[in-house]
């Protein structure tokens, strides 16, 4: 894989008032690209770290076990619960012009945490994700990262869209299975 297309995104809502208490995944990644993290196979977010500048590797605080993570299946993208994950596995990192990667995971450390649901709509139907009350960040069109501890409303995002959706992680052509 080369490059695929990212779309952006506007942040409508964010729920402070709901943030619930969940697990975190540290990822360990090399490279300075970023995970595809969503609540919906059909819309995943391009998620960022918070890292340290001293090290080589990254740590992604991708959100909750429920959320779905993009991996590489049968030479096409599809995706993964993050608990499902192991190190070793190997997941998709994307840069915030859509070059694409397969990197395998260095560590994975999961922790209790509350975490913030941040929404999103697009022109076919509303998108979410949670992720932790950190310093993680989300990836703005700009390429830079937007912390989501600001208000981040209004802001842009890069997102990549799959309007197949996937099935126990298999790509699904057609409209035969609807996430809700």
């Amino acid at each position: 894989m080369s490059a695929i297309g990212l779309k952006t995104v506007e942040i409508t809502g964010i729920s402070v008032d709901a943030i619930v208490c969940g697990y975190q995944i540290e990822l360990d990644c090399f490279e300075k690209e970023y995970p595809l993290v969503g609540s919906f196979s059909r819309g995943l977010f391009l998620v960022g770290s918070a890292n340290n500048k001293d090290s080589d590797t990254r740590n992604f605080n991708v959100g909750a076990l429920s959320s779905y993570i993009a991996v590489l299946k049968d030479e096409k993208i599809g995706t993964k619960y993050i608990d499902e994950l192991k190190e070793k596995d190997e997941i998709l990192l994307t840069n915030y012009k859509g070059v694409v990667t397969q990197k395998p995971i260095i560590k994975i450390k999961k922790e209790e945490t509350t975490m913030f649901l941040i929404k999103a709509k697009t022109d076919r139907d509303l998108l979410h994700v949670w992720l932790p009350d950190s310093d993680s960040v989300l990836i703005k069109d700009t390429g830079e990262q937007l912390p989501v501890t600001e208000n981040i409303i209004g802001e842009n995002i890069l997102f990549y869209s799959n309007p197949e959706g996937t099935h126990f992680g298999m790509r699904v052509d057609g409209p035969l299975i609807i996430e809700k």
